[in-house]
């Protein structure tokens, strides 16, 4: 058995990534969800969200040896569930961190209705990016659809784990986002 050094989630917020970071958890992973630095991934086994989408190649680089998980949906749903979350939270709030990461990935800082073209470009880009990246190397990435019922069938093998006698986690969903939003700003 090859050792695993990290693993890696790369995809985009709202693409099953905090699911993701839960299953990672359940096989005993110590996993990072959006770290904001190095040592937070320095002390974990795997992380995962938009800085780490953002930051994968130079992972790569500093982590030879690691496995990248590359969540996915259908990009019209992405939008929509990237619109709400956006105007539910992102909008309320002025966080320096997350506006400098929203810039670079998004192009944006802010969703509002005239952004929806870009944030599809962003994805679209990050989506082409990725399997540009890796395309030589299908043995280092698993692209999870987590969203459309993908979830321990195919992560368990590609990290050579035991699959767990419990249900893949489906968390971070629109409706909960919602539910949370309205308790703080109400």
């Amino acid at each position: 058995m090859q050792q695993i050094n990290k693993v890696f989630g790369i995809g985009l917020s709202r693409t099953g990534t905090t699911s993701l970071h839960e299953a990672f958890k359940i096989l005993g992973l110590r996993s990072y969800h959006y770290p904001q630095h190095f040592e937070s991934i320095l002390a974990s086994d795997a992380a995962v969200d938009v800085t780490v989408a953002m930051s994968y190649k130079i992972l790569d680089v500093f982590f030879p040896g690691s496995k990248f998980v590359y969540t996915v949906r259908k990009i019209d749903k992405w939008v929509e569930s990237m619109q709400k979350y956006f105007e539910a939270t992102i909008n309320q709030m002025d966080d320096e961190f997350a506006n400098k990461v929203n810039r670079i990935v998004y192009d944006r800082t802010r969703f509002d209705e005239e952004d929806i073209e870009a944030f599809k470009v962003a994805f679209e880009k990050h989506h082409m990016d990725v399997l540009s990246y890796f395309k030589d190397r299908p043995d280092d990435i698993l692209i999870l659809d987590i969203i459309s019922g993908d979830g321990w069938e195919k992560l368990c093998p590609f990290l050579d784990k035991d699959i767990p006698n419990v249900p893949f986690p489906k968390t971070n969903t629109t409706n909960e986002n919602w539910k949370m939003t309205q308790s703080i700003f109400s």
